[in-house]
């Protein structure tokens, strides 16, 4: 299965997808490389053993000018990936990128709403999309996560719901999908017994509010003065909300559905400070 050896950058990552696809990637994933493709399409008429670590250091410079460290650490992650590739199918003896010092970057702590703000955000957002959105605060659901509940995926007597499906956009249509982000994704997770949930067999949310839910999050914070926040952000205010009430991180993890508690730790470490501080009064008040 070798590829000839002068091919260009642009026949092989052709060839790339290709075999991406045979060995059943998710489409959603497929259609991260292709967007991808453009921050290295310019050296698409390029031979891919021409391609050098010096080169790569330029273009990653370049990219750096008008993109943020987290997007050209996921382009060269990207590229890096079809490069070895490019490896295994013997067009070159080895990765450049193993040259090429990698992007530092640093995740900013993440923003989140108390429960009075998310109140007060709540006051403005239409009837019809409040159940969404408290179930983003209140169980942590990822936003594909929740626009692909059916009512059928909630135990109404032990208020659980149980995350089974994603819903993932594909370009021109929304597609339900079995495969999470993570194994660990599929999980069960309690939901509070005064939600309103729909007595349905069927989607309880429409698809098309993949893209329109965010219009409507936008003008709830506007016309309710709170801070601006990410949607997914919503989702680390619930974490927020369970440190402060001294739930532990190993079952924070298994909530949110992250693939190991390391994951958790470096996302929402910084917001343990204060538990930090509480256990030092602790021993303080022994003296």
């Amino acid at each position: 299965n070798t590829v000839d050896k002068g091919v260009t950058l642009e026949k092989a990552y052709k060839l790339y997808l290709s075999d991406c696809e045979a060995k059943g990637m998710s489409k959603n994933t497929i259609q991260c490389k292709k967007t991808a493709y453009k921050h290295f399409s310019a050296f698409a008429q390029t031979c891919v053993y021409r391609i050098s670590d010096k080169d790569l250091v330029r273009w990653q410079n370049e990219l750096k000018e008008n993109n943020s460290d987290a997007s050209v650490k996921s382009s060269r992650a990207m590229f890096s990936a079809f490069m070895n590739w490019c490896v295994k199918k013997k067009i070159i003896s080895e990765n450049p990128f193993k040259y090429v010092d990698g992007v530092k970057y640093k995740a900013k702590e993440k923003d989140f709403w108390t429960y009075q703000e998310f109140q007060q955000f709540m006051q403005y957002v239409p009837n019809d999309y409040k159940l969404f959105f408290q179930l983003l605060f209140f169980c942590g659901l990822r936003k594909g996560e929740a626009l692909a509940l059916y009512g059928t995926d909630f135990d109404r007597d032990k208020h659980e719901i149980h995350i089974q499906r994603n819903l993932i956009n594909l370009g021109s249509y929304f597609e339900y999908r079995d495969t999470l982000k993570t194994d660990k994704s599929r999980r069960i997770v309690p939901y509070p017994a005064w939600l309103d949930i729909p007595d349905t067999n069927e989607p309880i949310f429409l698809k098309t509010w993949y893209k329109s839910i965010y219009d409507v999050f936008s003008k709830a914070i506007n016309e309710s003065g709170v801070k601006r926040i990410l949607l997914h952000d919503i989702r680390h205010s619930y974490v927020s909300m369970l440190i402060e009430k001294g739930v532990d991180l190993f079952t924070i993890s298994k909530l949110v559905g992250h693939s190991n508690i390391q994951i958790t730790s470096s996302i929402y470490a910084h917001l343990y400070d204060n538990k930090m501080q509480e256990i030092q009064s602790i021993f303080n008040k022994l003296e």
